[in-house]
Formats: structure tokens, C-alpha cells, sequence
């Protein structure tokens, strides 16, 4: 069943892919300035997608110099973040998109990268998709939350963070949760990428706290790692683990 849903939900996601690269085009100097644009001359020469991609790759001689801050938007404006949809999980399509794109490999690496993305996290409103004027920008919108809290769920970002930070960015997704919950526009994969950053806070912490018995540890932990929901039941347990957490 959830392989059904996930194969329904791929042909419009797949459409927002190649719009989206359309706007990349012809919108490229909102933008960093990618070596090679989608749908150029050079773009067009290579027949093999993964080619194509790697045509994207910030230069070696470059990168290190783009400060982190640019570095996340650089990353969150990469046109082809769409593809994470296209994996057997979240995870999944960010590991791809990853290994096809060094800015999320660097971006992993800074140090300061977790605070920036959480600060923009912070600004952004999951009520503000009913202010967008069409639904295809309604989709657009949901899915930068999907980008933005994909990125900031990474091991590598997450537990750089201290405890008194990840303390406020748990009450933050709790917040963010109970705003799309609250919407009915985000849908089950819009609340679980909200969920997997509150799981794998909630997953390194000492749980003889939190009351779980061995089926729910359990749960929550093969979450973290794959980030699909079978059951929505199992957002309560989220939501309430990550309370008592606060607590």
C-alpha cells in the first residue's frame, strides 16, 4: 500500500522536477552560478543523466571559499532537490542527491552549518502555504520545508548542535508539526521529515525517562533511518516521547 501511494504521489512530483528546472534556467542569476545551467548547450551534450548532474558540482577551487550561509542556500536552491522524492524513502533520495552533489557534502562538514540552517528553519511558516497563489506554489512551498528539514535532520548537522540547541529545535519542529498537523495540506510525508528531526533527538537520549517499552523504541528507531510512516498513530508517539524529553 505505501508503495501505491508513493507511486502515485512520483508523476506530479516528478513534473515539479522538470518546472522547476525550467524556472532554474531562466532564472539563474537569482541564483550562485552553477558552471553549467540545466537545459544549456552543455547540459544538453551529455545523453546520461548522472553526467548531467555532476555537471552541477561547485568547483573544487571554489567551494571552499563560499561561506556556509551561502553555502545552505546554494544547496536548498540546488534545482534538482526534487529527486529525493524519487527513492523508496526521504533518506534514500537525499543519500542520492548527496553523492551527486558536492555542496551537501561540504555543507555536512561545517561546523557552523547546523546553527544557519536552524535559524532559517526558525523563520519559516507552515501556515503560509494557504497564502500562495496557486497550487503549484503551494507544493513548491511544502517542499522547501521537506528540503530544508531533510538537511538539518543529517547526523552530521543534528549532534554538532549542543543540548541547550537541540532543546529549541525540538520545541521548534514540535511547534512546526502541530502547524502543518493543524493545515491538512502537508500530508503524511510533510509531517514525517518535521518528526524524523524530533525522533532522532528524542533516539540518543537515555530513554528509561521517556517509558518507552521495546516495540516503541523500536519503532522510532528504524524511523530514524528511513523516515516512513506506515502508521500515522505512530506521530503520537513521537509527539509525546519528545514532550516528556522537554520535560
Amino acid at each position: 500500500m505505501k508503495s501505491s501511494i508513493r507511486f502515485k504521489l512520483l508523476i506530479p512530483i516528478l513534473i515539479l522536477v522538470v518546472i522547476w528546472e525550467n524556472a532554474f534556467a531562466q532564472n539563474s542569476e537569482k541564483a550562485w552560478d552553477y558552471p553549467i545551467k540545466p537545459g544549456s548547450k552543455e547540459w544538453l551534450a551529455k545523453s546520461d543523466f548522472l553526467d548531467r548532474l555532476g555537471l552541477l558540482n561547485i568547483p573544487d577551487d571554489t567551494i571552499k571559499s563560499i561561506g556556509t550561509d551561502r553555502l545552505m542556500n546554494i544547496c536548498l536552491e540546488y534545482p534538482y532537490f526534487g529527486l529525493i522524492f524519487t527513492r523508496n524513502s526521504l533518506q534514500q533520495g537525499y543519500e542520492f542527491i548527496k553523492n551527486n552533489f558536492n555542496g551537501f557534502r561540504e555543507l555536512e562538514n561545517r561546523p557552523d552549518a547546523g546553527g544557519l540552517i536552524f535559524k532559517k528553519y526558525e523563520s519559516m511558516d507552515p501556515e503560509a502555504v494557504s497564502n500562495q497563489p496557486s497550487h503549484l506554489e503551494a507544493g513548491q512551498y511544502m517542499a522547501q520545508f521537506t528540503f530544508i528539514e531533510m538537511l538539518l535532520a543529517q547526523d552530521s548537522i543534528l549532534f554538532k548542535q549542543n543540548d541547550e540547541t537541540k532543546n529549541k529545535i525540538l520545541n521548534t519542529t514540535l511547534e512546526k508539526f502541530n502547524q502543518k498537523a493543524n493545515r491538512h495540506n502537508y500530508g503524511i510525508d510533510g509531517l514525517s521529515t518535521t518528526a524524523l528531526i524530533m525522533a532522532k533527538i528524542i533516539d540518543k537520549y537515555d530513554d528509561k525517562d521517556l517509558n518507552l517499552n521495546l516495540k516503541e523504541k523500536s519503532s522510532i528507531k528504524e524511523f530514524t533511518k528511513s523516515c516512513i510512516v506506515e502508521d500515522p498513530d505512530f506521530f503520537k508517539l513521537v509527539l509525546k516521547s519528545s514532550h516528556i524529553y522537554l520535560k
